[in-house]
C-alpha cells in the first residue's frame, strides 16, 4: 500500500495548492512503484502541477510525452483533458478549452465531475459574454443535476434567456414547470418572473393582471414587494396615473421595506410627492400672481445671462423660484424622470405661450427643435435668440458673447492639460473682471488638480465677491467641507505617524514604555486601520517585551537556570509572535531557524520546521521536514489568522510625505479659521521678537539612541535583521 500512499499524499498536496510537494511525492511513486497501476495518473498530475506553477515548458514537454501512452483510462482521460483546456484558457484560446471540458465530460462518468465542468463553463461563458452558450449548458445541467440546485439553475436559465429575449421559450418552461409539484418551493419566483416576461414583451394588460394576482397570492415578500413596484412603474412610466402609482409604491413598501424594491419604492414615492408639491405651487403661483413680487432689475438679469452661459442646472428654493421656472422644471421632470415625452413637450410648448420673456424661453426652444425637428422651433430660435447659448449657427458652432467662446474653448482644451486650464480661466478672470472663471479656475484646482491650497484661496475669493447668491452658497458649502474633511485627515495623519513612531522606537529596541506611548497616541484617534493594527501591536509588544525580560542576563551576566531549559521554546514563540502577529517572515524564519540549528531533540522542532515550510515550501528545511518527520501529517491551524504590520510605513516618503501633508493641512485650517489677534499680546511682543533656528531635515527619529534589541547580542539572532 505504499504507492496508495504515495498517490493519494501528492492528491492531498496538488489540492491543497502545494505542488513542489506534491511533485515530490508523484516522483517517489514513479521512481521506487514504475509498476503501480497509479503511475499513468501520477504523471498527469505531475505535469498538472508543474502547469500550476508556471513551467508551461516542462508542461507541455510531459503532454507530449503523455499523448504517447497507448491507452488511457476514462479517469486518466478526465484529467488530461481538464489539463489540456486550462491551458489554453491561459493562452485565451477559448474555444478551444470549451471543447476539451465537454470531452472531460464525456470521459467522466461520475456526475459530480460532470456538474462541476458544466459549472465551470457556464462561468467561462458568462465572462465571455457568450450568453447561447451559457443557456445551452445550463440546459445540459438541468438533465443531470441534483434537484437540490436543479432549482437555482432554473432560475438562471431565465434570467440569461431574458438577457437575449427568448421570451416565449421562457413562458412555455414556466408553464411547464409550474405544473410540477417539484418544483413548489421555487412557484413564487416561476410567477413573478413570468408576470416580467410580459412587460419586456409590452404586453402590459397581461403583465399588471399577474402582478395583481401575485400580489393576492403572496402576502409580505421580497416578492410581494417586487411586484407591487412593477405594477408602481407601469402606472407611473406608461399610465402617468400619478395617484395610482404612488399607492402601489405604498404597498411595496409595506410589503417588505428593507428588501430591494422596498426601497425603491420608497425613492420612487418620494419623486412622486416632489412632483406632486410642484405641480402644485406652480397651479398656486399662477391662479395667484399678485401674492408674488418679480424681481427683474438689470443687476439680476446680468446675473441670470451669466449664470444661464454655464450650463448648469439651478438649484432654487420653491420659496424663491418663478412661475415659468417651476413650469420648466415641471417640463423637465415629466421628461427626464418620468419619460412622458408627450406630456413634457406640451409643458415646453406652454412655457412658450404663457411666458414669451422667460429666459427659459430659449432653453425650451431648442428641447423642441430635438424632439419636434420639423415644426420650426430651430428656426425661431436661430431668429429671435441668435446669441443664446442654445443656438447654433449652419456650422453647428454656438454663437456667444465673446467670454462664454473664450471659456468654451477652455474647456474644449481641458483634457490636454488641467493645469494651463486652470491658469487660463484665472487669467480670463483677472483681463475681463470675470468672476465666473475664477469659481471654474477653483473647480479644476480642486477637482482636477487636487490642489486644495490653491483651490481654496481663489473659492475663498470668489465667495467674497458674492458674485450669486446660489453659487455663493455652493462655495460657502465647498469650503465648510474641505474643512471638515481636512480636520479628519489631520487626525488621520498624526495618527499614521503616531504608529510610524511606534513601529520605529520597536525596531529601534527602545523600552516598552516609549514604544506604548506611541501606540496610546495611535488608539486615541479615530476608527481606523491603523487603530485597530495598533490594538493588536500592543498585545504582541507586551509579549515580546516580556520575553526580552526572560532573556535578560543578572548582575553577573548569566541567565536563570530555568530560562535556560526554556530556551527554544521562548525562541520559538518569539517567531510565532513575528510570524503570525506581526507579519514580519524574515524575522519569523530567523527565530525558526534558530530553534531547529540549535535544538536538535527539542519538541518545538516539529513546529519551527512545519513554520519554515509554510513561510516557504522550497527551502531546505522543507526536506528536512519530511525527511525527519516523514508519517507525521502536517495541517496549518484554520483557526490562526495572520495579521501584520500595515505596509504602507515601509515606502520610503511615508515619513515626509505625511508630515509634508500635515503641514500643509495646518496652513489650510488657518486659512479657513485664522485666530483672533489679541492686540494687547501683539503690543507686548513686538519687542521680543527671537529667531529660532530650525534644521528642516531632522526628525523625532534622528535623536533616539540606538538600542540593542530583543535578544542580547551575543546571542547573534539580530546582527543581520534589524527587525
Amino acid at each position: 500500500y505504499v504507492d496508495d500512499a504515495f498517490y493519494i499524499i501528492s492528491k492531498a498536496r496538488f489540492l491543497r495548492n502545494e505542488y513542489a510537494l506534491s511533485i515530490r511525492y508523484i516522483d517517489k511513486l514513479i521512481g521506487e512503484y514504475p509498476q503501480s497501476e497509479f503511475v499513468e495518473e501520477s504523471k498527469i498530475l505531475r505535469a498538472y502541477a508543474h502547469f500550476r506553477i508556471g513551467l508551461i515548458d516542462s508542461t507541455k514537454k510531459q503532454l507530449d510525452a503523455i499523448e504517447l501512452i497507448p491507452q488511457l483510462t476514462r479517469k486518466e482521460m478526465f484529467l488530461l483533458q481538464n489539463l489540456k483546456a486550462e491551458l489554453h484558457l491561459s493562452n485565451n484560446h477559448i474555444d478551444k478549452a470549451l471543447k476539451l471540458y465537454e470531452s472531460a465530460i464525456k470521459s467522466t462518468k461520475k456526475v459530480s465531475n460532470k456538474v462541476a465542468l458544466y459549472l465551470k463553463l457556464v462561468k467561462i461563458c458568462e465572462e465571455n459574454k457568450n450568453f447561447d452558450k451559457v443557456i445551452a449548458y445550463l440546459e445540459e445541467l438541468l438533465v443531470i443535476a441534483p434537484f437540490e440546485i436543479k432549482k437555482a439553475i432554473v432560475l438562471d436559465w431565465i434570467a440569461y434567456n431574458r438577457k437575449v429575449g427568448n421570451f416565449d421559450s421562457i413562458i412555455t418552461k414556466i408553464d411547464d414547470l409550474l405544473g410540477q409539484s417539484d418544483f413548489s418551493i421555487i412557484h413564487i419566483n416561476l410567477y413573478l418572473e413570468k408576470a416580467k416576461v410580459y412587460m419586456d414583451l409590452k404586453d402590459l394588460e397581461t403583465a399588471k393582471l399577474l402582478f395583481s394576482e401575485f400580489t393576492v397570492t403572496y402576502e409580505r415578500k421580497a416578492e410581494t414587494a417586487e411586484a407591487y413596484y412593477h405594477l408602481g412603474y407601469i402606472a407611473l412610466m406608461e399610465d402617468f396615473d400619478l395617484a395610482l402609482a404612488k399607492e402601489y409604491f405604498e404597498d411595496s413598501k409595506k410589503a417588505k421595506s428593507n428588501s430591494e424594491y422596498g426601497k425603491k419604492s420608497k425613492e420612487m414615492k418620494v419623486v412622486i410627492e416632489d412632483f406632486t408639491a410642484l405641480q402644485e405651487e406652480y397651479e398656486y403661483k399662477r391662479d395667484n400672481p399678485e401674492d408674488f413680487e418679480e424681481e427683474a432689475d438689470l443687476e439680476e438679469d446680468n446675473k441670470l445671462e451669466q449664470f444661464d452661459s454655464m450650463r448648469m442646472p439651478s438649484p432654487q428654493s420653491n420659496a424663491e423660484a418663478t412661475v415659468d421656472s417651476i413650469l420648466f422644471t415641471i417640463a423637465e421632470k415629466l421628461l427626464f424622470d418620468f419619460n412622458n415625452e408627450d406630456e413634457a413637450l406640451v409643458k415646453f410648448k406652454e412655457v412658450l405661450s404663457d411666458f414669451p420673456e422667460s429666459k427659459f424661453v430659449p432653453q425650451s426652444l431648442f428641447v423642441l427643435s430635438n424632439y419636434e425637428p420639423n415644426q420650426g422651433w430651430k428656426t425661431r430660435l436661430e431668429n429671435d435668440f441668435p446669441e443664446s447659448t442654445f443656438n447654433s449657427d449652419v456650422d453647428g458652432t454656438q454663437i456667444k458673447n465673446p467670454i462664454s467662446i473664450k471659456r468654451d474653448n477652455i474647456w474644449a482644451n481641458l483634457s490636454s492639460s488641467y493645469e494651463n486650464a486652470s491658469t487660463s480661466f484665472y487669467q480670463l478672470f483677472e483681463d475681463e473682471q470675470d468672476t465666473l472663471s475664477l469659481y471654474y479656475c477653483a473647480f479644476i484646482q480642486d477637482h482636477y488638480l487636487n490642489d486644495l491650497k490653491a483651490s481654496l484661496e481663489n473659492y475663498m475669493l470668489f465667495h467674497d465677491f458674492e458674485f450669486d447668491k446660489e453659487f455663493t452658497n455652493l462655495t460657502k458649502f465647498r469650503i465648510d467641507e474641505i474643512n471638515d474633511g481636512i480636520s479628519t485627515e489631520v487626525e488621520l495623519l498624526e495618527q499614521k505617524l503616531n504608529y510610524k513612531l511606534a513601529f520605529d522606537l520597536f525596531i529601534l529596541g527602545e523600552p516598552f514604555d516609549s514604544v506604548d506611548t506611541a501606540i496610546e497616541a495611535v488608539l486615541q484617534g479615530q476608527h481606523s486601520q491603523y487603530r485597530k493594527s495598533a490594538q493588536q501591536l500592543k498585545a504582541s509588544f507586551q509579549k515580546l517585551d516580556l520575553f526580552r525580560n526572560l532573556l535578560t542576563p543578572d548582575t553577573t551576566g548569566v541567565l536563570d537556570s530555568n530560562i535556560v531549559q526554556k530556551l527554544d521554546s521562548i525562541y520559538y514563540h518569539i517567531g510565532d509572535i513575528f510570524d503570525y502577529s506581526l507579519g514580519l517572515e524574515d524575522s519569523a524564519t530567523q527565530y525558526y531557524e534558530y530553534v531547529v540549528n540549535n535544538y536538535s531533540i527539542s519538541p518545538f522542532r516539529v513546529s519551527a520546521l512545519e513554520s519554515l515550510y509554510y513561510l516557504d515550501s522550497q527551502s531546505k528545511f522543507s526536506y528536512m521536514l519530511l525527511d525527519e518527520f516523514p508519517d507525521s501529517i502536517f495541517v496549518m491551524d484554520s483557526t490562526r489568522v495572520k495579521t501584520k504590520i500595515i505596509d504602507e510605513i515601509y515606502l520610503s516618503n511615508f515619513q515626509q510625505e505625511n508630515e509634508e501633508k500635515l503641514v500643509l493641512f495646518e496652513e489650510i485650517q488657518l486659512m479657513i479659521n485664522p485666530p483672533e489677534i489679541d492686540t494687547n499680546i501683539v503690543d507686548s511682543t513686538e519687542q521680543l521678537m527671537i529667531e529660532i533656528p530650525v534644521d528642516s531635515t531632522n526628525t523625532i527619529l534622528d535623536s533616539l539612541e540606538i538600542i540593542p534589541t530583543l535578544i542580547d547580542s551575543t546571542n547573534n539572532i539580530h546582527e543581520q535583521d534589524k527587525h
